[in-house]
């Protein structure tokens, strides 16, 4: 199967040419988002993609016999 190129070009970087803009929430976090999205779009972003809840401040790795390294779970 072969699919065409319709938007990149080979060996180029796709986000060369996109202009980026900062959006601050919560008066400590930053988000970077294409400049051509609207406010909705950011919206959608910031609630659905990025987890806005607490996360643990320390987690360690717990070895697991027959399971590789990078496969452990963390608790």
């Amino acid at each position: 199967m072969r699919s065409a190129r319709f938007y990149t070009q080979e060996g180029q970087d796709f986000c060369a040419e996109t202009r980026f803009r900062t959006i601050k929430r919560d008066d400590w976090l930053e988000y970077i988002a294409p400049r051509h999205w609207n406010q909705a779009a950011v919206d959608v972003l910031w609630d659905k993609v990025f987890y806005s809840g607490a996360l643990p401040a320390i987690t360690r790795r717990v070895a697991e016999a027959d399971v590789p390294a990078w496969l452990w779970r963390s608790e």
